[in-house]
């Protein structure tokens, strides 16, 4: 949902969201991205991180709220989340919580 609400979204990425196939991969590549710029080992390093054209809104980024959100719920599951670099103020809502978006971040 954030994706399609920001207002520096590229065209083409409006394109690419209309196609199942391309939107998981998107999405997928987002995710990829996010934990790569997390992940302790990579230290952030520009060539440690996928890139693509046209650029992604900062809204999706490896820094946002977002990101970090769902890279620490996958990591904890994991048993790796002192692998990551997270901003001290993430917090992921309580998994009885219901979502306000209706279920629309599950994809991510």
């Amino acid at each position: 949902m954030t994706l399609v609400a920001s207002s520096s979204l590229d065209p083409v990425w409006v394109e690419v969201l209309g196609d199942p196939l391309l939107r998981r991969l998107l999405l997928r590549f987002i995710f990829c991205r996010a934990t790569l710029s997390l992940f302790k080992a990579s230290n952030d390093k520009a060539e440690c991180l996928p890139s693509c054209v046209p650029p992604l809104p900062e809204s999706v980024g490896g820094e946002s709220m977002l990101s970090q959100c769902c890279v620490m719920r996958v990591a904890s599951f994991l048993g790796a989340a002192d692998q990551f670099s997270f901003a001290e103020v993430t917090t992921w809502p309580d998994i009885d919580e219901p979502t306000s978006s209706g279920g629309v971040d599950k994809e991510l």
